[in-house]
């Protein structure tokens, strides 16, 4: 039972983490339009190679640092270290930054599932495709499946693998039920769209 609970929980802040970056980007993926610089060289060469040629940027630099730090605060409130506890936060946040991924396209009104392809998407489009999905989706799966499989070898503890694999099973079938919240959610995003009222926060105050 806490594994599904932990797989409802991973769902819900990956899809809360999605509709926050549509928020920031809209229909400019990658921090395309947001100030922020774009690197490949230096100290960014091993993010663009590992990352399947994608740039890092100073916006996905500190949001994977605040995620990162963010999944090890429990040790800083009473939570015990262990190695286990460790390598289980390293999992989940690969997991968050694999569905997440997903469900910024599956719900981002100016994409959606229709236009998940190569020619739409430039920072996927460096990477070969297989059935309509990019070659990094798959390692990134397979990535996951080996670590657990290897950290319970570590731990000497086959059901640390067993229940990594239900965890994530769990979560991609709560990743296609949520396509019935698609529509929803698109009417919702136009509809508070329709009323701007940024005006009347924007006028200059007047000091008497």
């Amino acid at each position: 039972m806490q594994i599904i609970f932990s797989a409802i929980f991973l769902f819900l802040i990956s899809l809360i983490f999605a509709f926050l970056e549509i928020e920031i980007e809209g229909k400019n993926g990658w921090a395309k339009n947001i100030p922020t610089w774009y690197r490949k060289s230096g100290f960014s060469k091993l993010f663009y190679k590992i990352s399947y040629n994608k740039p890092l940027t100073r916006y996905h630099l500190f949001v994977l640092l605040f995620i990162f730090f963010l999944f090890h605060s429990g040790f800083f409130f009473n939570l015990s270290w262990t190695i286990q506890n460790e390598l289980k936060i390293l999992l989940n946040f690969l997991i968050l930054i694999l569905i997440e991924g997903f469900l910024w396209f599956e719900f981002n009104p100016n994409y959606g599932i229709r236009k998940f392809g190569k020619k739409e998407i430039w920072w996927h489009g460096r990477t070969k495709w297989f059935f309509g999905i990019p070659q990094s989706y798959f390692l990134g799966f397979g990535l996951l499946f080996v670590l657990s499989y290897i950290f319970s070898k570590l731990l000497n503890n086959f059901q640390f693998f067993m229940d990594y694999l239900f965890l994530m099973g769990t979560i991609t079938l709560l990743v296609i039920l949520s396509f019935i919240l698609v529509k929803p959610y698109h009417g919702w995003y136009k509809k508070m769209r329709k009323i701007d009222e940024s005006k009347e926060f924007n006028r200059k105050i007047k000091f008497e």
